[in-house]
């Protein structure tokens, strides 16, 4: 194995020897430069609209139609007129367009129960990211 090759790790330095040396300086750099991928489930950027169920500051019952910003099988982000506070329990219900009928599943989805983890403006349109309380099948 003649040739060798340093690969510096946090300050060190350490002599590997071999063909494959030079293949792990490669994956060492590509390793540092990769950002950490926080989330738990890919995401995809899906506009639809949705109904928002929950109580307002007053403990009174609205009912908002806003639309998300993407989605994935563990929560979404959603904008619109929103009265929504931090850590508050929402029902999340997607209009169903078709007639009712058991030829095409009823009426409507059943309502995605979810929690709301963070709230920020966007424009004059608040944007809530929830998580659902169990992942979407």
């Amino acid at each position: 194995m003649p040739d060798s090759t340093k690969i510096a790790h946090h300050g060190s330095t350490n002599t590997h020897t071999g063909v494959l040396g030079a293949d792990l300086v490669s994956l060492a750099n590509a390793v540092a430069i990769v950002p950490l991928e926080r989330r738990r489930s890919r995401r995809i950027h899906l506009q639809i609209p949705i109904f928002v169920r929950a109580l307002n500051h007053r403990d009174v019952e609205f009912l908002e139609l806003t639309k998300t910003l993407d989605i994935s099988d563990l929560g979404a982000r959603l904008i619109g007129h929103l009265p929504l506070q931090k850590d508050e329990m929402i029902s999340l219900t997607i209009p169903a367009p078709i007639p009712s009928s058991p030829e095409f599943g009823g009426v409507g989805t059943p309502p995605i129960q979810a929690r709301v983890l963070r709230l920020e403006m966007g424009g004059d349109l608040e944007i809530a990211a929830v998580e659902f309380l169990h992942p979407l099948d």
